[in-house]
């Protein structure tokens, strides 16, 4: 844009108040210890109106326009080529040379992604060929056209891709696994998860009497409220946690993330890892 389009977009305090509700929610969020997906959403408003903003300082500004038109180009061999491997991919992805590979996931995967590239395929042709046709149309038109196509591929090709290959393993079937493969009664134990996979744990295994360790520091007052009022809660201490797996008769799971701190002083007598579930059998 240019030192003196920047000068003009943020002169407006309209986007100088867009720019703060991008930075500081994304700068508290990525010094939080525990991130999640859903923390990006407070800063992409924000971040919409500052991408309108420059969108619109672009249009007004008297930039050489071969640049633009230069990317115009870029971007529709870009769709015509990924059209074309992508429907190459899905068409050759057939179940017999999917059998030939030796990578089960790669396999897996392939097979899971057919849809996606086929529908990929279709929609980046049709993408490419709308910018084409809009090429030599105002910057305007070939702007719309061009996040209308962004728009129709994202709505397209998400819903396609399965959750296990967007996002890894789902916790569920991790969990499942690491509790099959454990060889315990999960009827007749006790069961132990770290916050953040309580609900995975409780659904996954059809058990409401997940008990959760250690009590996070957001939730610390909501447990000594329960506790000062009598009320039942599935929160343990770490100390409390302890006395449970010692004093209990039953075998005891505890769900929790390899990278977290495990509970000290017991060794459990079998560790079980799966993808970024890991289990500890007491």
């Amino acid at each position: 844009l240019g030192k003196e389009s920047w000068r003009f977009l943020f002169s407006l305090s309209f986007y100088r108040m867009a720019l703060s509700s991008f930075v500081f929610p994304f700068i508290l969020f990525s010094a939080s210890s525990g991130k999640l997906p859903t923390y990006i959403l407070p800063c992409l408003p924000g971040f919409a109106i500052l991408l309108a903003g420059c969108v619109m300082t672009y249009l007004r500004s008297s930039l050489d326009s071969r640049f633009f038109h230069g990317t115009v180009r870029f971007w529709t061999f870009f769709l015509w080529t990924s059209a074309i491997l992508a429907a190459v991919v899905a068409i050759g992805a057939t179940d017999a040379r999917l059998a030939l590979l030796s990578d089960a996931d790669l396999r897996n995967a392939l097979a899971a992604l057919r849809p996606a590239l086929a529908t990929g395929a279709v929609v980046n042709l049709l993408f490419g060929t709308a910018l084409f046709v809009v090429r030599r149309k105002a910057r305007t038109v070939i702007l719309m056209t061009f996040f209308a196509g962004l728009a129709v591929l994202s709505c397209a090709i998400n819903p396609m891709i399965p959750a296990r290959i967007d996002n890894g393993k789902l916790p569920g079937e991790s969990i499942d696994l690491v509790a099959r493969t454990s060889g315990v009664d999960l009827k007749n134990a006790d069961l132990i998860a770290i916050p953040s996979l309580g609900y995975a744990v409780a659904w996954t295994l059809g058990r409401s009497d997940v008990m959760l360790t250690p009590s996070p520091g957001e939730l610390r007052y909501g447990v000594e409220e329960a506790k000062r009022h009598g009320e039942p809660h599935p929160f343990l201490t770490t100390d409390e946690t302890l006395t449970r797996i010692r004093a209990s008769k039953r075998p005891v799971l505890f769900f929790t993330r390899p990278d977290k701190e495990q509970i000290p002083k017991i060794k459990p007598k079998r560790r079980i890892i799966d993808q970024n579930i890991q289990l500890d059998v007491f």
